[in-house]
């Protein structure tokens, strides 16, 4: 129902040099003689500033005329003062239905939309505008209820860009920048249509969230709408390996559970989480590791579902689905009971070696499927009841693996890959100075791959040395990590070294040797960056090069 009253600021003043106004009054629809309205309680003044309650109950729905007259000390009642009011009839409904909608642009001509009715509504037309100018336009739409009302209209402003034909439009370079920062234009071929693949640079960038802007200009000088996308820059991380030192998990916004794990590079978590305190229904799984320096990851969530009891435990199962890994899933037909077992066959030269995944679900006489259950299972090469496997092929790889049978191929000493065990060789140059990992794997009879044996090795710099004069000067490979090496030198080739100097650089002078001596023997050897030497298995110190 309409409101009974209307609450008016009142802001009066008398005539020029007027006193104090000390009275006021209203009438409806026609000025009252002075004197003989109906009075409003103010606080006397100058300048009168009040606020009043008006009933309207007495008023007929419509357009009425207040009329507010003022009384002050000198001159006495002036002239009525008149303002239009609108009482606007009671609602006899509990909800107002859409029933349709009408849009226009600038001042054109109104087109009316009809809709479904009800009192929330979604409009998703396609507007013309082939009659629109190019330019800016102003695009209106308002909505009205079963009851003939219209609302208050609502505007857009919208722009046409100048028309320019699809056949000959072609994408002629791009723009790209970060934030509000410098923007760096990329020639892109002439084609309607592009994909750009570039790495840009983000050395300038703060650790934190960014915006990545990119817009595109076509052959007619064009330029089309800037697209962004959030990215965010980690901050740079100082140490050579991050282990992982324990897991948290949790349910929506619950309280988070701590697993601790095996300390390494790569974890596994295998663990039941409890979901007795879980409502039926749809859930968020949160889970997120930290490692050793004591910093957390990001949380990763997965949806999960949360049956209700069943009300019926006797249910038979129907059929079974089993999948291995990502392959297409296997229907299976078994026999109705509440329990059921079920045997399948897979051949592991299907599937391969190695570590695999099996997951079973059954659908109940409802046609209701369960929810999944997954297990890890291995196929083991071999056949106990054949004959021997030998091995068919071997290959290597350094730091990078590059996948099974692209590696450098190792060469069986004998010539022929044909026997259990085989011993094989390869010669690989062109390796920088440093700390590398080595991959070995083999390759069997039947073209199966073995797992990956690591080991690691390191290569020394290359020493050359040379006179000037009566100076020896050693020079070597510099390494890229800044290693600080250590020189020695001794009369005997194979003994009685002695540290003479220690530098950063990758030269060394030996002054007045050549004039005392008939020959001196050198090598050069470097130290480890700290905490390299507990993330690869290493060998003892020994000097790398003479």
């Amino acid at each position: 129902m309409m409101s009974k009253y209307i609450f008016l600021f009142l802001l009066c003043a008398g005539q020029l040099f007027a006193d104090t106004i000390t009275a006021l009054e209203y009438s409806w629809d026609s000025p009252a003689p002075a004197g003989t309205g109906t009075p409003l309680t103010i606080s006397n003044g100058a300048l009168v500033v009040d606020s009043e309650t008006i009933p309207v109950t007495a008023l007929s729905y419509g357009l009425h005329k207040l009329y507010l007259r003022a009384y002050d000390d000198s001159a006495g009642w002036g002239q009525p003062h008149c303002e239009w009011v609108f009482r606007f009839a009671p609602e006899s409904f509990q909800e107002r239905n859409t029933a349709e909608f009408e849009y226009w642009f600038d001042n054109g001509t109104h087109v009316t939309q009809d809709v479904s009715d009800n009192s929330s509504v979604n409009l998703i037309r396609n507007v013309g505008i082939d009659s629109l100018s190019s330019g800016l336009h102003a695009l209106y739409f308002r909505s009205r209820d079963e009851h003939g009302n219209w609302g208050q209209p609502s505007g857009e402003w919208v722009y046409k860009h100048p028309h320019v034909t699809p056949s000959n439009r072609e994408v002629l370079e791009l723009q790209v920048w970060f934030d509000n920062g410098t923007r760096v234009i990329y020639d892109v071929p002439d084609l309607s249509t592009v994909t750009m693949i570039r790495n840009i640079g983000i050395d300038t960038l703060t650790a934190g969230l960014h915006t990545l802007n990119i817009r595109a200009r076509d052959n007619f000088g064009v330029w089309g709408q800037p697209q962004g996308e959030w990215v965010y820059k980690f901050a740079p991380e100082n140490y050579h390996g991050r282990v992982v030192a324990e897991f948290e998990t949790w349910f929506d916004n619950g309280s988070h559970t701590t697993h601790d794990v095996p300390d390494g590079t790569t974890a596994q978590l295998i663990r039941n989480l409890p979901i007795a305190t879980l409502t039926p229904g749809l859930h968020v799984l949160n889970i997120r590791c930290r490692h050793q320096s004591g910093e957390w990851g990001q949380p990763q969530g997965e949806w999960v579902y949360k049956f209700s009891q069943p009300q019926n435990d006797t249910l038979n199962i129907v059929q079974a689905e089993i999948q291995i890994d990502s392959n297409t899933p296997q229907i299976l037909d078994v026999t109705d009971s509440s329990q059921v077992n079920f045997l399948v066959k897979i051949p592991g030269s299907e599937i391969g070696y190695l570590m695999h995944t099996v997951c079973v679900k059954v659908q109940d006489e409802r046609g209701i499927w369960s929810a999944r259950e997954c297990k890890n299972f291995f196929v083991i090469p071999g056949n106990p009841s054949g004959p021997a496997s030998y091995i068919a092929g071997a290959e290597l790889f350094i730091n990078a693996d590059p996948g099974e049978g692209n590696g450098v191929p190792l060469l069986p000493d004998d010539g022929i890959w044909d026997e259990p065990m085989e011993a094989a060789h390869v010669v690989v140059d062109s390796v920088p100075m440093g700390i590398h990992k080595v991959g070995v794997r083999v390759k069997d009879d039947l073209n199966q791959w073995s797992n990956v044996v690591y080991d690691t090795v390191r290569s020394g710099p290359l020493l050359v040395i040379h006179t000037s004069g009566t100076d020896v000067i050693l020079n070597w490979e510099r390494s890229l990590s800044g290693h600080e090496f250590e020189v020695w030198r001794s009369a005997l080739p194979d003994a009685g070294y002695i540290s003479i100097a220690t530098t950063t650089d990758s030269t060394y002078t030996d002054p007045a040797i050549t004039s005392g001596a008939d020959k001196r023997f050198y090598h050069v050897s470097f130290t480890l960056p700290p905490g390299l030497s507990e993330v690869y298995r290493l060998p003892a110190e020994t000097p790398l090069a003479k």
